[in-house]
C-alpha cells in the first residue's frame, strides 16, 4: 500500500512577498501613551537617531530603554520603534523583535493582532524556529486569521516539532474553517495522514483518513484510510472483519491480499460471505482460481458448506429467539444472515442478541448499523452507530461518513 509521505507544496505561497509585508503601517500608538520618565529620554533619542539614519545609536538607545521600561506603554513604544529600526535597515530579524515586543505588551489594537501574529509566525518559520512559529500562528488563527496558508504553515511547524497528533488537529481545524471559503486541498489531508502513519499514530491516522474520505471520497482514499487504520491500531480478527465489510461496501477492495485476508477470516463460520467475496475477487480479476491454490482451497471449502449452512438458518433463528436461545446464539445467527446479505432477519436477530444479553453491545451495534446501512436505512443506521463506544467508535464514525456519501 502506498501512502503520501512527501513534503507537498503547502508552503510555496507564504503570507506575503516579504516576511513582514502584512505590516503596511506601524501600529497606532495608545490613545494616551504614558511613557515613564525613566524610559522617555532613551526612547526620544532612539526615535531621533532612526530619523537621522544613525542606526547604531538607535539600537543602543533601544537596548537602554529595555532596561528602563516601567509599563506596557513603555514596552509598546520600544517595540514600535524597534520595528521602525528594522524596516529602516531592511532587517527582518530586528523587525521580528519589534513585532514580538509589541505583541507581548498586550497594548496592540485589536485590528493589528492578526497581521502582527502572522508576521511573527512567518519570520520564525523562515528562521526554522518552529516552536515560536507555532506560538504566533496559533495566536493568529485564534484571533481570526482567514488565510489558508496560516494553517499550512502551522501544520508544517507541528510536523517539524514531531507533533503529528497536533498536526492532524490543525488539519481538522482548517477543514472546518474553510479559510477563504475554499475547501482544504487534498494534499493537506495526504500530508497529515502520511505523517500520522509514519509515526504509527493510530488516532491520527483514523482522524486524518476519515476527514479525507469525507472531503474527497474515492476508492483509493477509502482503502488508504481503512487499511492504514487497521495497520496502526491493535484490533482483533472480529474487528478486522467488520472493517473489511466497510472496505467492501466502499468498493475499495484491491488486490488478492484484500480478498484473501477477508475470506480467510470468514470462510469457516460465514461461508456465504466468504463465497460472495471470492466471487467478487474473481470477477475483478484480482483472484484467478486456476493459478491460486489458496483461493481454490477456500473456494472448495465454502462450496461444500453453503447448502447446509443456508438450510440451517431458519431453525437456528427460531432457536435463538426461543426461550432457550441466548444472546450469543442470536448474534451468531445474525452474522450468518448478514453474510448472505439477508439484512432484515439479521437486524431482527441483532436486536434479539442485545435483548438477551451476554454479548458485546458494541460489536452487535457495529454489525446492526452496517446491516441497516447496507439495506438503505441510513438514518436508523446512524442512530445505532451513535451508540457504539470504545475502540469500535472509530469504525462507526467511518460508516457514518459512508452513509452520507452519494452511492
Amino acid at each position: 500500500m502506498r501512502y503520501v509521505a512527501i513534503r507537498s507544496v503547502l508552503c510555496l505561497a507564504l503570507i506575503g512577498a516579504t516576511p513582514a509585508a502584512a505590516l503596511a503601517q506601524k501600529p497606532p500608538a495608545p490613545a494616551a501613551p504614558k511613557i515613564s520618565k525613566e524610559a522617555r529620554p532613551a526612547l526620544a533619542d532612539a526615535q531621533a537617531a532612526i530619523k537621522k539614519g544613525d542606526f547604531a545609536t538607535a539600537a543602543a538607545k533601544l537596548t537602554q530603554a529595555d532596561g528602563l521600561a516601567q509599563s506596557n506603554d513603555d514596552r509598546f513604544m520600544i517595540g514600535s520603534l524597534r520595528l521602525d529600526l528594522g524596516k529602516a535597515q531592511n532587517d527582518v530579524n530586528i523587525q521580528a523583535q519589534g513585532i514580538e515586543a509589541v505583541l507581548a505588551s498586550g497594548f496592540l489594537p485589536a485590528a493589528n493582532v492578526v497581521p502582527f501574529n502572522l508576521a511573527a509566525g512567518q519570520i520564525a518559520y523562515n528562521n526554522k524556529d518552529m516552536a515560536k512559529a507555532d506560538k504566533y500562528l496559533t495566536a493568529a488563527i485564534a484571533a481570526g486569521a482567514s488565510d489558508a496558508n496560516v494553517y499550512a504553515l502551522l501544520m508544517e511547524a507541528k510536523i517539524a516539532q514531531k507533533k503529528p497528533d497536533e498536526a492532524v488537529t490543525v488539519l481538522e481545524q482548517a477543514a472546518a474553517a474553510k479559510p477563504g471559503g475554499v475547501p482544504v486541498p487534498d494534499d493537506w489531508y495526504a500530508r497529515a495522514f502520511g505523517i500520522a502513519y509514519q509515526a504509527k499514530l493510530g488516532s491520527g491516522v483514523e482522524r486524518a483518513g476519515r476527514a479525507r474520505v469525507a472531503a474527497y471520497p474515492s476508492a483509493s482514499h477509502w482503502r488508504d484510510a481503512l487499511i492504514g487504520f487497521r495497520d496502526t491500531n491493535d484490533i482483533d480478527t472480529q474487528y478486522v472483519v467488520d472493517l473489511m465489510r466497510l472496505l467492501r461496501a466502499a468498493k475499495a477492495m484491491k488486490g488478492q491480499g484484500d480478498y484473501l485476508s477477508y475470506v480467510e477470516n470468514t470462510y469457516q463460520k460465514l461461508p456465504g460471505e466468504a463465497s460472495a467475496v471470492l466471487a467478487e475477487g474473481i470477477k475483478s480479476g484480482d483472484i484467478v482460481l486456476a493459478t491460486n491454490m489458496t483461493a481454490r482451497e477456500f473456494n472448495d471449502v465454502v462450496k461444500a458448506k453453503i447448502a447446509s449452512d443456508r438450510a440451517s438458518l431458519p431453525a437456528g433463528a427460531a432457536q435463538a429467539k426461543g426461550p432457550s436461545g441466548t444472546g450469543t446464539v442470536a448474534l451468531a445467527m445474525a452474522d450468518a444472515y448478514f453474510g448472505y446479505a439477508d439484512y432484515a432477519p439479521a437486524i431482527e436477530l441483532y436486536k434479539v442478541a442485545l435483548a438477551k444479553g451476554g454479548v458485546d453491545a458494541n460489536i452487535v451495534n457495529t454489525r446492526m448499523g452496517a446491516a441497516l446501512a447496507l439495506s438503505g436505512q441510513g438514518d436508523a443506521a446512524k442512530q445505532v452507530f451513535a451508540a457504539v463506544s470504545g475502540p469500535r467508535a472509530a469504525l462507526a464514525k467511518y460508516w457514518i461518513v459512508w452513509i452520507d456519501q452519494p452511492k
